[in-house]
């Protein structure tokens, strides 16, 4: 899945990656794999922490060992997507903020949803709907300023763009219809296949 992710940044001109590997153990796994880069056209540099380390806070960690500074892009590693990555930085370029969140216009629930009258009677039914709601699917870009707001041990959603927008720092969000898929789970990983012969292999 991480070679779909990385074909992808480099069709769109990305090639200076940096892998956060959250597990010391596995860290053997990914080098393997991807070595330093080069047989890919690419760039990669590791990041190894601890795993109780959240996603906000592996990135200063990286920051801190020299290998994050400038603007530079979050993007989580279970996340498969056709986004239009040049297109959110040239977004990001003309915004005076801190960063960029993408986002999807829809959220779609994994649970049907019933609206009841105020004697509970069921006036309608709806298998898995999709809810008018920006929802966050797992990219950033952000610019180096940001990294004084990161706690060690913090979250981006839940703790650093709360607290950047307490301090009156703007945010921006790009909402996007790029298709994308969240694989953060077994069901998610058995429709990822699907998902790459409709999205990537065609290209």
């Amino acid at each position: 899945m991480l070679e779909y992710v990385v074909n992808h940044l480099y069709n769109q001109g990305i090639t200076d990656l940096v892998f956060c590997v959250s597990n010391v153990g596995s860290t053997e796994q990914f080098t393997h794999y991807f070595g330093d880069g080069s047989r890919f056209g690419i760039t990669v540099r590791y990041s190894v922490g601890a795993q109780e380390l959240k996603t906000a806070g592996r990135i200063l960690q990286a920051h801190e060992q020299g290998l994050v500074d400038g603007d530079f892009i979050v993007y989580y590693g279970d996340i498969l997507t056709n986004l239009d990555l040049k297109d959110v930085y040239e977004f990001h370029l003309k915004k005076p903020g801190i960063g960029t969140i993408v986002f999807s216009p829809t959220l779609q629930i994994t649970s049907g949803i019933a609206i009841l009258d105020n004697n509970s009677q069921i006036r309608q039914i709806t298998e898995k709907p999709l809810l008018p709601h920006k929802t966050n699917i797992g990219i950033y870009v952000l610019k180096e300023k940001i990294l004084k707001y990161i706690e060690p041990d913090s979250d981006f959603f839940f703790d650093t763009f709360p607290q950047v927008i307490e301090k009156k720092e703007k945010l921006y969000g790009y909402v996007s219809d790029c298709k994308w898929l969240d694989i953060g789970s077994f069901q998610n990983l058995q429709t990822a296949e699907e998902f790459v012969m409709e999205n990537f292999r065609r290209k």
